[in-house]
């Protein structure tokens, strides 16, 4: 199991350094050596963290076989969290009068369809 695939450890690698999702491998590089110069632990323990955390996501992005297993976990997480987002706004807003009589017409289709079956 890799890190990512740990929730309590998730963090977007693209974030941390910065970069888009098809940033090239200088343009990882380059990132990294930024926050690593920033973020170098040096005895302040407030930077460990991110330290750790930029380390982490340049050795997952710089390494070709991480980065496609990453990417797609990655894109998968997101889709799963728009889809929930999105039944999240559903279940708060109030059926109107229409959306009943729709889902009662639906519901009572099935059930005719259903008996028809049975038949």
């Amino acid at each position: 199991m890799e890190w990512w695939e740990k929730k309590e450890k998730w963090f977007d690698c693209f974030e941390v350094l910065g970069i888009k999702e098809n940033a090239t491998e200088q343009e990882i590089k380059k990132a990294y050596r930024a926050l690593a110069k920033k973020y170098h632990p040096e005895g302040k323990e407030e930077n460990v963290e991110k330290f750790e955390q930029a380390t982490l996501a340049y050795n997952t992005l710089i390494d070709k076989e991480k980065r496609e297993k990453y990417t797609a976990f990655w894109k998968r997480l997101k889709e799963f969290e728009k889809q929930a987002e999105k039944e999240e706004k559903q279940e708060e807003k109030p059926l109107s009068f229409e959306d009943l009589v729709q889902i009662h017409k639906e519901n009572e289709l099935k059930i005719k369809l259903t008996i028809k079956d049975m038949i």
